[in-house]
C-alpha cells in the first residue's frame, strides 16, 4: 500500500491544489504539508484536520475509493506515529515566524530555547493522553514554561505567548492547579482576543479549553462554560461553517446533561453525531453516541440507550484509545446494563471498568488530579446498586457505596455525593433502617440542588433528573412507613418533574406507586384504578420493551397482591381486564408487543382461574349454617 504521504500528493493533485492551499485550509506552513508528502512523520495531521482534507478533496471530485485510501494510510500512520503532532505543528509555525522576526544573535539565543517547547509538548501530550512516562515531568514542564515567560517573554511574541500560556493552562489543569489553570486560561483567551481575526481558531480553542475548565468545575460554572461553548460556535461557524458543529455542540450537551436536562442536550448530540458521522470523526462520533445515549437513558429509553452505548464502545476498542476512556465506556454499559436488570452483565462491565481505572494508575508517572477517581466513584457506586439486588452479595453494598462517597467528598462533586447519598438510603431501606434511610436522603437532595442549572422554587442550581429519582426513593419511605398521604405528595413532585423534562421511567414508575396507594385506598376506585393502569400501559409501549414489562409485570404483582387483601376488588379489576381491554383498538405501538400482552393476559387468565377453583373448594369444604 501506498504511503500516506504518496497518496496525499495524488490526492492533491487530482484535486488541483498547491501546498499552500491546503495548508491554508488546515492553518498550516505549506512547508509542512512539503514533509508529509515527503513521508515525514513528524507532520501526520490529527483526525479533524485529516476530515477537513477529505471534505475538501471530496468536494473537488476526487474519488471515494481514493479518499478511502487515504484514510487508510492515514490510520496506519497514526498508529506507528504520534497523533498529537498537529497541535505541535501549529508551534512549529510559531517557532518559524518568532525566529524570522529576531535579530541574529536573539535568534541564535532563542533557538534551544523555542526547541525546548516542542519537548515540553511532547512530555505534556504523552502524559495527558496515553498516561504513560514521557521525557518530562508535568512539574519539570511547567517551571520550563514558567522560565520561558517570565524571562523571555518579550523575544516570544504575542502569538506564542499565547500558545504558551494556553498549553500550560491545561497542563495545570490536568495536573490539579486549578488556580493556576484559570489563570492562564484566561489570559490566553485575552491575548487571543487581541489577536483576533488573524487567527480565529486559535481564539476558538482558548475558549473551548477555557469551557472545558469551567465544566469540570461545579455547576457554580457550568454557565460560564456554555457562553465559553457558545461563543467559540460562533468564531469558528465563521471559518469552518456547520463543521464546527462536532467540536461544540457535543461540549454542550455535556453540561446539559449533568444537569439533568436531556431535551436541551439531544438534539446537540444529533448535530454532533451527524457532522462527526459525515466529516469521517470516529472519535467525536464515539463521543457523540455516548451522550445521546446518556440523554435517551433520562427519557426511559434504556433499550434504545443501551444498544448506542454499545456502538460506541465498540469505536473505542478500533480507536485503541486510552484506558481512562475505556474505563469510562465500560461503566457506562454497566449503568445501561444495571437500569435493565441484567445484573451479570453490569458486573462484568463494571469489573472491566475498575481493571482499565487500574492500568491508567499504574502508568501515570505523576498523578496530579487524577481525574480517574471519579471514574472509580461511578463505578464503585454502580457495583453497589448490583449488589443492592444480589441478596448473596448484600454484604458488600455499604463497603463499596461508603469507598465510593469517600472519594466524591473528597473530590468535592455535588452530582457524586448526592447520588451516593441517595443509593445509601436505598440500602438502608432494604435494610429496614428508616430513619437511616431518611437522613441519607436528606444529605442526597441537599447535593442535588447545587448539581444543576435549574431554578426550583427558591433553590437556583437544581438537577430535576436526580431530584425525581429522590422523590421516587422517598415515597417508598413514606410507604414502607404507612404514611400514604406524605407518599402521595413525593409522588406529585416526581410526576411535575417527570412531565416538565420528559423523564418518562420516574412517570411510570410514580403512577404505578400511585395505582398501589389507591389499591391500599380500596374506596371503590376500581375503575380509576383500571384506567390508571391503561394509560400506563399504552405510555409504555412508546417507549421500549425493558419499561413495557416492568410495567406489566408491576400491574400483574399489584393485583394478584390485591387479592390477598380485597378479593372482591382484585376479581372486578381481572375480570376488567380480561373482558374489557381485548376490545380496545389497539395503535401501532401496541401490535409491536401484541405477543407480549397475550401472554400477559394469558398469565392473568391463569391466576383467576386458580382463584376460582380455590373459590369454589373453599365453598365445598364450609359447612352450611
Amino acid at each position: 500500500m501506498k504511503s500516506f504521504g504518496e497518496l496525499l500528493s495524488e490526492c492533491r493533485s487530482v484535486a488541483g491544489m498547491t501546498q499552500k492551499e491546503i495548508g491554508d485550509i488546515l492553518g498550516k506552513h505549506h512547508t509542512l504539508i512539503s514533509k508529509l508528502e515527503k513521508g515525514h512523520q513528524a507532520a501526520i495531521p490529527d483526525s479533524a484536520d485529516i476530515n477537513l482534507l477529505l471534505s475538501e478533496f471530496r468536494g473537488r471530485g476526487v474519488s471515494e475509493e481514493k479518499l478511502e485510501s487515504l484514510r487508510e494510510s492515514w490510520r496506519i500512520a497514526t498508529a506507528t506515529g504520534r497523533t498529537y503532532l498537529s497541535i505541535e505543528d501549529s508551534l512549529i509555525q510559531l517557532i518559524l515566524k518568532t525566529l524570522e522576526g529576531l535579530e541574529d544573535s536573539d535568534r541564535i539565543a532563542m533557538q534551544k530555547d523555542l526547541e525546548m517547547l516542542l519537548v515540553l509538548w511532547r512530555g505534556f501530550e504523552q502524559n495527558r493522553k496515553a498516561f504513560i512516562e514521557s521525557a518530562i515531568s508535568f512539574r519539570a514542564a511547567e517551571s520550563e514554561y514558567g522560565r520561558l515567560l517570565e524571562k523571555k517573554r518579550e523575544k516570544l511574541g504575542i502569538h506564542l505567548e499565547g500558545r504558551l500560556r494556553l498549553n500550560r493552562g491545561i497542563q495545570r489543569r490536568y495536573m490539579g492547579n486549578t488556580n493556576g489553570s484559570e489563570s492562564d486560561l484566561l489570559e490566553a483567551k485575552d491575548i487571543a482576543k487581541q489577536i483576533g481575526e488573524e487567527d480565529p481558531r486559535f481564539y476558538a480553542a482558548a475558549l473551548l479549553e477555557l469551557g472545558d475548565f469551567y465544566r469540570r468545575l461545579d455547576s457554580n460554572k457550568w454557565s460560564d462554560a456554555k457562553a465559553c461553548y457558545l461563543e467559540a460556535r460562533n468564531m469558528l461557524k465563521a471559518k469552518e461553517g456547520d463543521r464546527a458543529k462536532a467540536t461544540t455542540e457535543i461540549r454542550i450537551a455535556s453540561i446539559n446533561l449533568f444537569a439533568g436536562l436531556p431535551l436541551e442536550a439531544l438534539p446537540l448530540c444529533e448535530e454532533s453525531l451527524k457532522y462527526a458521522e459525515f466529516r469521517g470523526d470516529r472519535n467525536t462520533e464515539r463521543k457523540a453516541l455516548e451522550h445521546k445515549a446518556w440523554g435517551l437513558s433520562m427519557l426511559g429509553h434504556l433499550d434504545e440507550g443501551l444498544n448506542l452505548q454499545l456502538q460506541a464502545y465498540q469505536i473505542a476498542k478500533e480507536l485503541d484509545l486510552h484506558p481512562k476512556e475505556m474505563a469510562k465506556s465500560c461503566r457506562y454499559i454497566g449503568d445501561f446494563y444495571l437500569g435493565l436488570g441484567m445484573l451479570e452483565e453490569a458486573e462484568h462491565f463494571y469489573k472491566l471498568a475498575l481493571d482499565y481505572v487500574e492500568e491508567t494508575r499504574k502508568n501515570m508517572r505523576e498523578v496530579g488530579e487524577e481525574k480517574e477517581k471519579l471514574i472509580r466513584v461511578m463505578v464503585l457506586y454502580g457495583l453497589g446498586g448490583v449488589y443492592l439486588k444480589k441478596l448473596e452479595k448484600k454484604r458488600l453494598v455499604r463497603s463499596y457505596l461508603g469507598e465510593s462517597l469517600e472519594i466524591a467528598l473528597a473530590l468535592g462533586d455535588a452530582a457524586a455525593c448526592g447520588l451516593c447519598f441517595n443509593r445509601l438510603g436505598e440500602f438502608e431501606l432494604v435494610e429496614g433502617s428508616t430513619e437511616s434511610a431518611r437522613t441519607n436522603f436528606n444529605k442526597a437532595e441537599a447535593y442535588f440542588k447545587k448539581s444543576g442549572l435549574t431554578k426550583i422554587g427558591t433553590d437556583q442550581m437544581c438537577n430535576p433528573y436526580y431530584l425525581s429519582l429522590l422523590s421516587l426513593n422517598r415515597a417508598e419511605l413514606e410507604y414502607i412507613e404507612g404514611r400514604y398521604d406524605k407518599s402521595l405528595q413525593c409522588l406529585e413532585i416526581t410526576n411535575h418533574l417527570a412531565q416538565e423534562f420528559g423523564f418518562t421511567a420516574q412517570h411510570i414508575k410514580a403512577d404505578l406507586w400511585r395505582a398501589k396507594l389507591m389499591l391500599i385506598g380500596n374506596k371503590n376506585e376500581s375503575q380509576q384504578i383500571l384506567e390508571l393502569y391503561y394509560s400506563l400501559i399504552i405510555e409504555v409501549m412508546n417507549v421500549g420493551p425493558h419499561l413495557v414489562q416492568y410495567t406489566l409485570a408491576n400491574t400483574k404483582s399489584e393485583l394478584i397482591s390485591l387479592h390477598n387483601t380485597n378479593e372482591k376488588l382484585s376479581s372486578l379489576l381481572l375480570n376488567l381486564i380480561l373482558e374489557e381491554w381485548p376490545k380496545r383498538s389497539l395503535s401501532k405501538a401496541q401490535k409491536k408487543y401484541e405477543n407480549e400482552m397475550k401472554n400477559w393476559y394469558s398469565l392473568l387468565k391463569t391466576s383467576k382461574d386458580e382463584w376460582e377453583t380455590v373459590r369454589e373448594a373453599t365453598k365445598a369444604n364450609t359447612p352450611n349454617h
